[in-house]
């Protein structure tokens, strides 16, 4: 499929107007676009996988669907991990479109799981190690029970 078609099909998903979604109630449309949208996603690989996250890309930035719809496509995208579409959310982040309720909330949570996603790749410091290889560890006295009473009762 092309990139063309991905975007058509994307913006068919979550507008309730593909051939799938035809008997769906309206009510029900923001459950049953997500599933075909993720279907959609699951259906790629390789090339078209790449096309389809370029379509994703490309809605985000032209913000060609509505408020909720483009809201309900940042939130996958964020599910999906789809690092790809940072720029275009970073940049629709510095828009008056970026700025209404709906959006203005995926937008904060996708960048949150960005920069939570960054964070646990980065590598965490491990404790000092001794020259046997054990862990250093602080020496400290220890007190007995009936100190800890004393120590209490003062």
């Amino acid at each position: 499929m092309k990139s063309n078609a991905y975007h058509q099909a994307i913006h068919d998903a979550l507008q309730g107007r593909s051939e799938q979604l035809r008997d769906i109630p309206a009510t029900r449309l923001d459950w049953a676009g997500t599933g075909l949208f993720l279907q959609l996603f699951e259906s790629t690989s390789g090339k078209n996988r790449a096309r389809f996250i370029e379509a994703v890309g490309r809605i985000i930035e032209e913000h060609e669907l509505p408020p909720a719809a483009l809201a309900e496509l940042i939130h996958l995208a964020s599910s999906l991990d789809l690092a790809q579409v940072e720029p275009q959310v970073r940049k629709l982040q510095t828009e008056d479109y970026g700025s209404q309720q709906d959006v203005k909330r995926a937008i904060v949570n996708y960048l949150a799981l960005r920069n939570f996603s960054a964070e646990s790749k980065t590598p965490s410091l491990a404790a000092p190690r001794g020259a046997n290889g054990a862990a250093n560890r602080l020496k400290t006295r220890t007190r007995s029970a009936r100190a800890h009473r004393k120590a209490a009762r003062k």
